[in-house]
């Protein structure tokens, strides 16, 4: 079976049924989904490091506006 030739629907429409397939193809998906692996996981850590950033940049513009209030009632 090619690589490239693979009829995903005829897979779709019998997913239980057993089909022969190239090695270097499942080396090739795991490589795919190693490498999206990584990049869900750097993403989530960029995420989480924005997040944090956005909270203490909403706690800084907090304080911020109380002392800028205080300064007013003086």
């Amino acid at each position: 079976m090619n690589c490239t030739a693979i009829d995903w629907k005829k897979i779709e429409a019998n997913p239980d049924k057993e089909l022969k397939v190239v090695g270097r193809l499942l080396l090739d998906f795991r490589a795919e989904i190693n490498k999206q692996i990584i990049e869900i996981n750097k993403l989530r850590m960029d995420n989480e490091k924005l997040q944090n950033e956005k909270h203490s940049l909403h706690a800084r513009l907090q304080q911020l506006s109380k002392e800028k209030e205080a300064n007013i009632k003086e």
